[in-house]
């Protein structure tokens, strides 16, 4: 299959946790300084985690220069590839 680079998304993921209630005090945490987040809930391995989402973009530079700033805050991030 071909994928036009416009369908790749880099999303910026800072912090996966197995209980909800975790994911809703790091988005309630991340909003009051800001930012843009919401939670998306993954199976992998059978279990659900609640991944904390900052940020969708086109451009990987901008995906790894806001887990730069995320990481400068003292928060674990890494960037996921979407293919839309």
């Amino acid at each position: 299959s071909n994928i036009s680079k416009d369908s790749i998304y880099y999303v910026v993921i800072t912090g996966s946790f197995s209980k909800r209630e975790n994911a809703e005090i790091r988005i309630s945490e991340l909003k009051k300084k800001g930012y843009d987040c919401y939670i998306n809930s993954e199976i992998i391995e059978e279990k659900i985690f609640y991944r904390v989402i900052v940020g969708s973009f086109i451009e990987e530079s901008n995906a790894e220069n806001m887990v730069e700033i995320l990481v400068s805050e003292g928060y674990e991030a890494f960037i996921d590839i979407y293919v839309k």
